[in-house]
């Protein structure tokens, strides 16, 4: 099951990923993003809990996805893929 600001999120970053890189005149369909959805949503990931190897698979994957739709070049593998505030 997937939550909404989840659904949400993967539905701009594919859609988004085509206005970062070249123009093209490629769009996500209803398929793709199910498919997308479907994989972050499925008992292989399961539940993408804090901490879990799962969550870090769900990503990666997004990551991969991003490079594949912008044809950035590969980050490094030891650079978080968002910095954030740490917890004083």
């Amino acid at each position: 099951m997937t939550t909404p600001s989840a659904t949400l999120s993967l539905a701009l970053l594919l859609s988004a990923a085509p206005l970062a890189a070249e123009p093209s005149s490629e769009e996500v369909t209803a398929a793709e993003l199910e498919a997308h959805l479907s994989y972050l949503a499925s008992d292989e990931l399961g539940g993408r809990r804090v901490g879990t190897p799962e969550l870090n698979e769900a990503g990666r994957y997004l990551a991969r996805q991003h490079q594949a739709n912008t044809h950035e070049p590969p980050r490094d593998p030891g650079r978080p893929l968002q910095r954030g505030a740490g917890v004083s």
